[in-house]
């Protein structure tokens, strides 16, 4: 393996304070000739997490670039979702070139359920498939936030502000039609096993995104891999395997343990009538109390869980105390809170830090 070194990268950050968006930071950019790409670059979304082979996508974008320049974009997708709510996306791609021809989302209200969504409808003008002969309709897909543009995406940008977003352009392109008019083609790059890819955007995508790392889709972007070097005791260039670098980082040391469980080395506490269950974390110093029940959830260095207490599918930060018989779901809790006794905490809560919940 070759160990990937970011002291390689040069990082250059530049901010404004008026920008509103993602479309704002690329016209920025367009209009910075110290900065601007002179040829396809790779843009990722705030929140995008994968283990993609990022070299190799844009190997495959120039390449067809080199057949034929109207390839664009390159936008990467996954398909298949647990949660119906966060998988809005539609794409009608055809089938042979796997070009975008249809992209849409639609906003699912967060009472929606799985079959309220499912029973959606999704028209498609005889236009849109006139010229193919099989298209692919997908109704589970999500944005992974990872594409490879063309320079002249950035010329796009600057000469219309409606786009605050990649996503605004091509669906804009393709509702308009501009697309086909003006020769701009989008790739549809569906990913599946062993790349994987998500993105958080709110807090349900968050949790799914720590489910996702803890069931090792993410591989080799898991809990027991750390991945900050230890700069004080280590240089770059003394650092010449993925072992050495492992030894030396100073993230946490987790052991992964039945169903998926991860424990830190450094000591956890768990009262032997205690169900620590299924896709679960428990950082250092962490407390579960007697009869508590920890499913799908990471707690963080010094969280307690006392007595009779549940969380199911929730983020617990670190130094959270979750006091007896309360229950979190589906939530986020952040450093510091209390949870007092009985409380209830309900999915896609957020919960502040320091904050004290009755």
């Amino acid at each position: 393996e070759t160990l990937w070194m970011y002291e390689t990268m040069r990082v250059v950050l530049f901010a404004g304070s008026d920008w509103l968006s993602d479309g704002d930071a690329l016209r920025e950019l367009e209009s910075r000739d110290d900065l601007r790409p002179r040829s396809d670059f790779l843009l990722v979304g705030c929140g995008s997490v994968f283990n993609v082979r990022v070299d190799q996508l844009m190997y495959e974008h120039r390449a067809r670039r080199a057949a034929d320049k109207n390839w664009l974009l390159t936008s990467v997708f996954r398909c298949g979702t647990r949660d119906p709510i966060c998988a809005n996306l539609t794409l009608v791609i055809e089938h042979r070139s796997r070009q975008l021809l249809k992209f849409a989302r639609r906003e699912v209200p967060l009472q929606s359920s799985a079959a309220t969504y499912s029973s959606a409808a999704l028209k498609l003008d005889n236009a849109l498939t006139s010229g193919s002969a099989i298209v692919d309709v997908l109704s589970d897909v999500i944005d992974v936030g990872l594409a490879v543009c063309g320079t002249d995406l950035l010329v796009e940008f600057r000469e219309n502000f409606d786009y605050d977003t990649v996503e605004d352009y091509v669906r804009g392109k393709l509702d308009s039609g501009d697309a086909e008019v003006l020769g701009n083609r989008m790739f549809a790059k569906v990913i599946s096993a062993p790349d994987f890819g998500t993105r958080v955007t709110d807090v349900y995508s968050y949790v799914d995104a720590q489910r996702d790392l803890i069931r090792r889709w993410l591989h080799p972007l898991v809990p027991e891999v750390r991945l900050l070097v230890d700069h004080c005791n280590a240089s770059a260039e003394s650092i010449t395997s993925v072992e050495e670098a492992a030894r030396l980082s100073c993230g946490p040391r987790f052991k992964l343990c039945r169903m998926n469980v991860y424990r830190d080395k450094a000591g956890v506490a768990v009262d032997r009538t205690a169900r620590v269950m299924e896709d679960s974390v428990l950082s250092r110093g962490t407390l579960v109390g007697e009869d508590a029940v920890v499913r799908g959830s990471v707690l963080g260095r010094g969280a307690v869980v006392e007595s009779g207490a549940v969380i199911e599918d929730a983020i617990i930060g670190a130094g959270v105390v979750v006091h007896r018989d309360a229950i979190v779901r589906g939530a986020v809790v952040f450093a510091n809170a209390h949870l007092q006794e009985g409380a209830r905490v309900e999915r896609g809560c957020v919960i502040g830090a320091g904050a004290t919940i009755n």
